[in-house]
């Protein structure tokens, strides 16, 4: 039998307070163990300053594998 893996996606945040509560969200998914955590560029555009600065602080603080899809791509899978 094959072994289960679970991930998470998140999309950037737009605000400072967004940032903070994702820190949060993160930092409890993180004790769960996924497999990684994927970031979404930003439908239409809307979000993509923030995805590297998402990317980057995920890693930072907890330490999992990131996968970002986009055209400046992150794999760290």
């Amino acid at each position: 039998m094959r072994a289960q893996s679970f991930s998470f996606e998140f999309f950037p945040p737009r605000t400072d307070k967004g940032m903070e509560n994702l820190a949060k969200v993160r930092s409890a998914l993180a004790e769960l163990k996924p497999a990684f955590f994927s970031v979404t560029y930003g439908a239409g555009g809307s979000t993509q300053d923030c995805t590297l600065q998402t990317v980057l602080e995920i890693q930072q603080q907890t330490g999992c594998l990131l996968y970002t899809s986009d055209a400046a791509t992150i794999y760290s899978v």
